[in-house]
């Protein structure tokens, strides 16, 4: 029998399927299951499931998890060179791309991608445990960064992926999704939830940013370009040892994946990581110097040489980009609507008001980055 908590409705035949599929068990026969809904992050997905039961081969029984992704349109992510392209990640693991990565960064394996009456695709992956639950020191973003590098030097040497899917201009996407969100600031800062989280001096400069921002965006599309994953911070990060002991890191979330900028990929590393309060913002220039260090070493594994001006300029440029001008979309809306506090508490395990006091001094940090950036932009 099932035990389903509210969510998809799961049929037994395919789910018996997936679960052979996932033990390698092909006699395996279900005894039970439970749906339980997760999230990671602030989420923009329609539903993320864990799938967990347990089945018998004979007197033998199995324990099995699988982990489902349900993707749905909306009227802003029909395009496929869209940033937020809907079917971006379910299209990534059909094509392979995903499956061919074997080394020290790899993607979870897909057991499945079903297409759903409704339109809605449902992507089925194999759970994977992070094997440092407690949290990550710092030493090991530092070895995740060596494996990104690594992933995306080997782009610059090897064909990238070259399909409809594939996501190019992300970053400009992502902060022109934004205008709108930038000019309600402008008109909103005495409500106390949004002059805490952006205080008036951190407004006057955010908005010279957002005047500045074309500037900056071409330096970033005039570098080496590589396929990227593009949202790589702790919580879409899990660590582990293959068969033969190797260190690995298993990165989720494929759905920004495409051609970014070289170094790109320690952006959301770092600030995403910061954002979500895995690392606390005190030791920011750590966390900055060690996955900095870790990328270049990755890329030189791989044979790939950047100057660490550039790709300081890169990190800077696109933390004030992404996490100063994109997020401001994100972030208004549970600011200002009280009903969408309690999901944000949890996401972020902070009351709302020291989650905005900690959104400002956050807010500071990148402005300070795009300060950097703009000094870097002419001498890269």
């Amino acid at each position: 029998m099932s035990s389903v908590a509210p969510g998809p409705s799961v049929d037994r035949l395919r789910l018996a399927s997936l679960a052979r599929d996932l033990t390698g068990v092909a006699a395996l026969d279900l005894d039970e299951w439970s749906l339980e809904a997760i999230h990671s992050g602030a989420g923009e997905s329609l539903g993320l499931y864990r799938v967990a039961g347990s089945g018998h081969d004979g007197p033998e029984q199995l324990q099995w998890a699988l982990i489902l992704k349900v993707l749905a349109p909306t009227e802003s992510s029909l395009i496929e060179s869209s940033w937020n392209f809907w079917r971006r990640e379910a299209d990534a693991y059909r094509s392979g791309v995903l499956e061919d990565l074997t080394g020290d960064l790899v993607a979870p394996r897909c057991l499945g991608v079903d297409e759903q009456p409704d339109g809605s695709l449902w992507v089925w992956l194999e759970e994977v445990v992070d094997e440092l639950r407690l949290g990550w020191p710092l030493e090991r973003y530092a070895l995740a960064a060596r494996h990104f590098g690594r992933f995306n030097g080997a782009f610059l040497t090897q064909p990238s992926p070259v399909a409809p899917w594939v996501s190019r201009g992300w970053i400009r996407g992502f902060v022109a999704a934004a205008g709108p969100a930038i000019e309600q600031l402008r008109r909103i800062t005495d409500h106390p939830l949004v002059r805490l989280a952006y205080p008036a001096d951190s407004v006057d400069r955010l908005l010279q940013l957002w005047s500045n921002r074309d500037r900056l965006l071409t330096s970033l599309d005039d570098l080496p370009q590589a396929f990227c994953h593009r949202d790589a911070f702790r919580r879409n990060l899990m660590a582990r040892h293959t068969a033969g002991g190797r260190y690995q890191t298993v990165a989720i979330d494929w759905s920004y994946c495409g051609q970014g900028a070289l170094g790109e990929e320690v952006v959301c590393q770092i600030v995403g990581t910061l954002v979500f309060f895995e690392v606390d913002l005190a030791a920011a220039a750590d966390l900055e110097a060690l996955v900095l260090d870790g990328y270049q070493e990755g890329l030189q594994d791989v044979g790939v040489r950047v100057d660490p001006k550039v790709l300081r300029f890169v990190f800077a440029a696109g933390a004030a980009l992404r996490f100063g001008l994109g997020v401001v979309r994100l972030a208004l809306p549970p600011l200002l609507d009280a009903t969408l506090h309690r999901h944000m508490e949890d996401v972020f395990g902070r009351p709302m008001e020291e989650f905005a006091r900690e959104s400002a001094s956050m807010l500071r940090y990148l402005l300070d980055l795009a300060d950097e950036a703009e000094a870097l932009a002419g001498h890269h």
